[in-house]
């Protein structure tokens, strides 16, 4: 009885009946049967429904079957870009805005005042500082404005006469500090919001990612800054004696789409 055929290999029988088996490609012969030879000839191209074939690449995945990860990729790339050109269009908005729009400052404005002023604090040498605290200017105006307007013990009269601070010191809240906080995250905002840009740039258009982490900053950068004011706020009541007074009232457009644009920059499709 002939034994089964083995790919790749032609099975020959001698005079007295002995089976042998001879590699097609090397014609060497050999007694024992030989595992099978899985060298495959090359395949016919697909054919499409159209009529048009498509070559078989062994290992890969015809493209009309991809999974299209790529794609995905691509559109949520392009909410990065648009999030990135949000927070540059946001630094020519108003990012203060006071009496209804009256007075405005945009970023742009904040970040050249603030340069000016430092190369003004600069230029002032340390002579020109000494006697400078030694009298308070808003001394007798009715508000105590120690220690932070004016040294300890400068406005004795409003501050209920002390000269020690102990007392004063005691009474200063703690949203007192979170007002300074928000202001000065405020007035830092355009210069970390076109730091952010500039870092998602690099990331996105040189890198092709999604700069997520720098997402997650941004956005925490301005959440925080409006809890600092929203929280603090409550603190002008007693200060000012202007209960209606929101802080985040003073908030321009410009600072809240920079802010919140950072949501682009680590959005995914689900």
């Amino acid at each position: 009885m002939e034994p089964e055929p083995v790919p790749g290999y032609s099975i020959h029988q001698t005079p007295t009946g002995d089976f042998y088996y001879v590699n097609k490609k090397t014609g060497e012969s050999q007694w024992d049967r030989p595992p099978p030879d899985h060298t495959q000839p090359p395949q016919p191209p697909m054919p499409t429904p159209g009529g048009q074939e498509l070559p078989v690449i062994s290992g890969s995945v015809p493209r009309p079957f991809a999974s299209g990860v790529e794609g995905d990729e691509g559109s949520e790339l392009k909410f990065a870009k648009g999030a990135i050109l949000l927070i540059i269009v946001s630094l020519f908005m108003p990012y203060v805005s006071v009496a209804d729009g009256l007075i405005e400052a945009t970023g742009v404005d904040i970040i050249v005042e603030s340069i000016e002023l430092l190369d003004y604090l600069t230029d002032i040498e340390p002579d020109e500082l000494a006697g400078i605290g030694e009298e308070c200017p808003y001394a007798n105006d009715g508000v105590c404005d120690e220690p932070f307007l004016c040294e300890t013990g400068t406005d004795g009269d409003d501050c209920g006469g002390t000269d020690s601070g102990e007392d004063s010191d005691m009474d200063i809240p703690i949203r007192y500090f979170m007002i300074i906080i928000g202001a000065l995250m405020v007035l830092f905002s355009p210069f970390f919001f076109l730091l952010s840009g500039i870092i998602s740039s690099l990331s996105v258009f040189l890198g092709d990612k999604i700069p997520k982490i720098m997402g997650w900053i941004h956005l925490g950068y301005f959440v925080i800054m409006f809890l600092m004011l929203a929280i603090g706020q409550t603190v002008l009541d007693s200060w000012l004696g202007a209960g209606d007074l929101s802080l985040v009232e003073f908030l321009g457009a410009g600072i809240w789409v920079g802010g919140l644009a950072s949501i682009g920059l680590f959005y995914e499709k689900s």
